[in-house]
């Protein structure tokens, strides 16, 4: 490959996986299914009323492609555009835990490929070093955690200059409830507040900029289900800036997601529809917007098993 860029990323992360899943962030378990999926084709469509009313696929849009390890662990995904031309291509490798030890990641429009391996090695300190396309160091998060692998502090370098140290305060569960970003150069601090009810869901999230005022204050509500019911967007003035309200099928896919103001004035809405296989995953998706249920987007899921 002509002009390949490569740029490795090396974890060296503890055997506790959580600690793992609290630094990698995105797993390769974010598509959800049910039963044991082998291969997934999923394309984003426009939607088109014909003449007599009935509803067609319109222009494709966007186009993901997945395939399954017999595990449940995702092996590839590729990305696709609108003509079927590649944008991205993942792939994932695993150790016997299914812990990912490594992802590559290809560019084709840059014809750029980097890769993420993970080591899992000290039961206390984790390292993220992400190289430059020349080999060297170009950023570093050092991570200390506590004797049950949750991150007490992250040590951010940009090359070998410390840019920002975070701290850490959890409660017994490890819920994270005081986030401490401390920035050397400018000697300013950032403070992040949380609490949780007891199945420890994040109930109050609030975040304070470095003078103190608050960014913004945000509450969570669910149901006896523990799902996500309501949320409450404060901005920095401390007025609701929105209020967003879900309702849920019987397969915990959203049917509905509602906006109101501060007034309590509904002002955007979103309505989804769901066609189901016999496992349980949907195959066909129909988004609508606005309170008249305008049909804006199509999407299909072709999905087979192991």
């Amino acid at each position: 490959m002509k002009n390949k860029k490569i740029s490795a990323i090396i974890c060296l992360l503890m055997l506790n996986s959580y600690v793992f899943a609290q630094i990698q962030q995105q797993t390769a378990r974010s598509v959800r299914l049910q039963g044991n999926p082998e291969y997934m084709v999923h394309t984003f469509y426009t939607a088109t009323v014909q003449a007599d009313g009935s509803i067609a696929q319109g222009q494709t849009l966007r186009t993901f492609e997945y395939t399954y390890n017999p595990n449940g662990t995702l092996k590839e995904m590729k990305n696709l555009t609108s003509n079927g031309t590649i944008r991205y291509i993942y792939q994932y490798q695993y150790d016997t835990n299914d812990n990912e030890t490594m992802r590559t990641r290809f560019n084709a429009a840059r014809q750029m490929e980097e890769k993420r391996v993970c080591n899992y090695e000290n039961k206390h300190i984790a390292s993220l070093y992400i190289y430059d396309k020349d080999t060297a160091i170009a950023t570093k998060s050092i991570y200390t955690c506590n004797p049950k692998g949750f991150i007490e502090k992250e040590d951010c370098y940009q090359k070998d200059k410390l840019i920002k140290t975070i701290v850490y305060q959890r409660d017994k569960n490890g819920n994270m409830l005081i986030q401490s970003d401390q920035y050397p150069d400018s000697n300013t601090i950032q403070i992040r507040q949380c609490q949780y009810n007891q199945h420890n869901q994040l109930v109050i999230d609030i975040k304070n900029d470095k003078h103190g005022e608050m960014v913004y204050h945000n509450i969570n509500r669910y149901d006896s289900q523990g799902m996500l019911t309501e949320q409450d967007y404060q901005k920095l003035s401390g007025g609701l800036s929105k209020k967003v309200v879900f309702t849920y099928d019987k397969y915990q896919n959203i049917l509905s997601e509602t906006w109101y103001d501060a007034n309590d004035n509904a002002f955007y809405f979103n309505k989804y529809t769901y066609q189901y296989d016999e496992q349980g995953n949907w195959t066909l998706k129909m988004s609508y917007k606005d309170k008249t249920e305008i049909l804006y987007q199509i999407e299909t899921r072709a999905i087979s098993y192991y």
